[in-house]
Parts: structure tokens; C-alpha cells; sequence
């Protein structure tokens, strides 16, 4: 006769300490896949503000250091201060989250491009004028979306020499008329001008170092009638000191909030970023014509 055998089961302590195990690897499971997470959100901004920043930077020195001429302009040559203005920052009404106080100083740069060779029978010389400012921008007409952009607006000039004057170029797709955006979230820029010596000239961007945000009248801004003659291409003679270096500041926020970047209050009355994170940038020029 078989003797009928028996399977013994698990006991309830060993099915409570199983289901503990099991818990815990889970969250353990979890925690891992979280911060992996934020990780990747956080390499993937940081990789994203580095590429737009650094290209945005090197295009902007590259340009910004051409400033000046050895042209005549009225039948005199004009100085290299007189070849570049900035202008003062524009502020916005409810700064938070990516929109800052302002979104930068404005720069204007002029000088001489040489013409290809089968223009220079049309064109003596060519003046290009290009000014790089941030705007505030709302997609889609949302405020709470609202961000600066960096713009770029350039255009070009011929020379007249009948009567040594300019005449903005139309109708010529070498020599364009145009704006364009070139960095999103910018979040601050900043300059300095030096003299031979490294005195300030203009700025707020303090020229030795650490940003000192200096008293309004010691930053030399260009009014609007100067800015007018420079349209123009008439010199207003801002500067009595030659511009020799510019320090600029590029600082660019995170597109997106990231929830491992902490939510702290913001120093020197800046505006509560939230969740975001600054990628600066800073570079030294040396202006070609001297």
C-alpha cells in the first residue's frame, strides 16, 4: 500500500521575511531608477547649455573683437571708440522661474568687410553693423513660459564716396538687412570695456574678476541720440578712453526644472530660479584694430 506523502509549505514568518526582501530590493529598484533619472536630466541640460553656450560665445568674440575700422567716415578717420556703444539693459516687469531682472546689456559693434571681387566694382567698402541684445520672449503669448532670448541684428552699408557718406545696402542677399535669434534662455550678459591700462571704461561687468554691479552712471551707456548717430554711421563720441579689451559674461538657465537641483533663494535680489541651474560663461578679447 502507498503511503500518501506530504509537501510542506512555506510558514508565515518565512512568507513575512520573503515579502520583506522582496520589498526592499524593489526600492532599492526604485531609488536606483530615480536617481539614474534625475541624473540623466541633469547631464542632458548641463550637455545642452555647454554646446549652445561655448558656440554661442566663440561666435560672438570672434565678431565683437572686429569692432573698428581704419575707413574715413565724413573725411576723417574714426577711432575704434567710436566703432562700438553699448546700451543699457531693458527690465522686466515680473522676473522668476527663467525670465531675470533684464535680459543683458545691449552691444553694437561696426566695421569695414571687403567686398568679394566681382562687387568691387559696386562697392568701395562695406560697413557692417551688427548689435547682439536679449529680448523677453512668451511662447505662444504665455507670461508664465516667459524666458530672454539673444538676438542678433545686423546690417551692412556701401560707401558713397561722392559724398563720404553711407548708404544701408538693399535688395542684395551677400549683404543682408535681417534679425535673427541665436541662444535660447539667455539669462544674463554682461561687459566690461578697458582701456590699455585695464581701467573700466563701460559696463557693469567689473573688469579684475567678480561681477560688482556698479552705479548706473559709471557704466556709460549710450543715450538715444548717440545711438541714433551710430545707426547712422556717425560717430557720437561716448568714450573718451579707447576701448582696447571687452570681458564679456554669457550666463545661460536651464530650460527645464530639475528636481535634483535644490529650490534656494537667490543672492544680490537675482530672481527665484526655482529649480534651475545657471551655466556661465566668461571670455577676454583683445580688439584687432587698434
Amino acid at each position: 500500500m502507498n503511503k500518501m506523502q506530504t509537501s510542506k509549505g512555506f510558514t508565515l514568518v518565512e512568507m513575512l521575511v520573503s515579502t520583506a526582501i522582496g520589498a526592499i530590493i524593489v526600492a532599492a529598484l526604485f531609488i536606483s531608477f530615480v536617481m539614474f533619472k534625475r541624473t540623466y536630466e541633469l547631464q542632458r541640460e548641463m550637455i545642452r547649455n555647454q554646446e549652445s553656450g561655448r558656440m554661442t560665445l566663440d561666435f560672438m568674440v570672434e565678431e565683437i573683437r572686429n569692432a573698428g575700422y581704419r575707413d574715413f567716415n565724413k573725411g576723417s578717420p574714426v577711432p575704434i571708440n567710436q566703432a562700438i556703444i553699448l546700451e543699457r539693459p531693458i527690465p522686466n516687469a515680473s522676473p522668476g522661474g527663467s525670465l531675470p531682472n533684464d535680459c543683458g546689456e545691449q552691444i553694437s559693434v561696426r566695421y569695414d568687410t571687403v567686398p568679394s571681387q566681382s562687387d568691387m566694382s559696386s562697392y568701395n567698402f562695406v560697413r557692417r553693423q551688427v548689435k547682439y541684445y536679449g529680448e523677453q520672449y512668451a511662447p505662444g503669448g504665455q507670461v508664465a513660459l516667459s524666458r530672454c532670448r539673444l538676438k542678433r541684428k545686423q546690417c551692412h552699408y556701401a560707401f558713397v564716396g561722392s559724398t563720404s557718406t553711407f548708404s544701408k545696402i538693399t535688395g542684395d542677399s551677400k549683404y543682408p538687412c535681417e534679425e535673427e535669434t541665436v541662444l535660447d534662455y539667455l539669462y544674463d550678459l554682461s561687459f566690461a570695456f578697458s582701456d590699455y591700462k585695464y581701467n573700466h571704461v563701460a559696463g557693469r561687468l567689473h573688469s579684475l574678476g567678480n561681477r560688482k554691479w556698479q552705479q548706473d552712471s559709471l557704466r556709460r551707456y549710450a543715450g538715444a541720440e548717440c545711438v541714433d548717430d551710430f545707426k547712422n554711421n556717425i560717430s557720437c563720441g561716448i568714450y573718451d578712453d579707447r576701448a582696447r579689451s571687452i570681458d564679456m559674461h554669457l550666463s545661460i538657465v536651464s530650460g527645464n526644472e530639475i528636481s535634483s537641483v535644490p529650490d534656494e533663494d537667490e543672492p544680490d535680489g537675482m530672481p527665484d530660479k526655482g529649480r534651475r541651474f545657471l551655466t556661465h560663461y566668461n571670455s577676454t578679447m583683445v580688439l584687432r584694430n587698434l
